[in-house]
Order: structure tokens, then sequence, then C-alpha cells
């Protein structure tokens, strides 16, 4: 499991991270891979969505960290990382995915818990929302949703040019 192991994404949702990844041409050895609540909740030996507070008292580790980092753009992996990253007034996830232009909306940890997100940025770090492929595990239905996600991420780090992507659509 993540916590004994110390790292994120080990299971089953990593397993299908690394393999999409390697399929789209996302090279996972340049990326780090971090989650937005390091202190995963569990309730009867199941994973469960972190309430809130949780997210809100992990939000400072996450701020240092893409401080430290200084990530060229952030992958946004489901709808906690949306609300770790956006507060209270961030988009949907569906319609966060439509989205070409978000960023890392916040001047200080404060600002985020008074739920003043109107896209003022320190750093103005480029953010890709993505779902999280434990939905697309949860929900096989939509795992071609979860494959363009990461081919629009691959896209938008680099990984990928347009007209591959093109050129894979039309083969299939």
């Amino acid at each position: 499991t993540e916590d004994e192991s110390g790292r994120p994404f080990v299971g089953r949702a990593g397993q299908l991270l690394r393999s999409v990844a390697e399929i789209v041409g996302i090279d996972l050895d340049q990326c780090r891979i971090t989650n937005a609540v390091h202190c995963r909740p569990v309730d009867e030996g199941r994973n469960r969505t972190p309430q809130v507070k949780e997210i809100d008292s992990c939000h400072p580790w996450l701020v240092q960290e893409i401080q430290a980092v200084r990530p060229l753009f952030i992958a946004a992996l489901g709808d906690t990382a949306m609300r770790s990253l956006f507060g209270l007034k961030r988009p949907k996830i569906t319609e966060a995915r439509r989205l070409d232009d978000l960023v890392v909306p916040y001047e200080s940890y404060e600002q985020l818990l008074m739920g003043d997100t109107d896209l003022i940025t320190i750093n103005s770090v480029p953010v890709v929302a993505c779902f999280h492929p434990s939905y697309a595990l949860r929900s096989p239905g939509n795992m071609g949703e979860f494959v363009r996600d990461m081919e629009r991420l691959a896209l938008k780090a680099g990984f990928r040019e347009q007209e591959r992507v093109d050129r894979h659509y039309t083969e299939i």
C-alpha cells in the first residue's frame, strides 16, 4: 500500500496510471508524483474520499511542495486534487477537464481557506485537470476519457506532438 511504501500510486490506480502514461508517451521518471492529501483516510479498512478538513489540514505541505519543486505544470488527478488546489470554489472535474487556462489560484494559504480563489497567482503554474485513474477503474465506460485526459497531459507537458495524437485516432 501507499502507507507501507511511502510512495503514491502503488496500487491498481497507480498501475493504470503507469500503463496509460507509457502508452501516451509520458515519461513518469521525469515527473514528480505526489498526493494532495498525504495522510490517506481509511474507514473500515477501505479508502475514502478525504473530508474538507483533511484536505485543508494537508494544504500547507502541498503548497510547500509546489514551491520547492517549481513544476512547469500540475496534473490534478480527480476532484480531491482540484479541491486541494482551488478550494471550495473549484470548478468540477468534468468542467475543469475542458479548460486550457487553469493556474494554481492562490497568493496565500489564508486566501484559499477564506475561499478567495479568483485565479490570483504567484507562481502561475498551469493545471491540467484529469479524471483520477481510480475513477476509470470504478467506471470502465469512462476509461477512454481517462486516456484522452492523459493524452492532453502528454501534449501540454511536451511529451507528445499534436500530429502523433491525431494520427493515433485515425489509425484506430
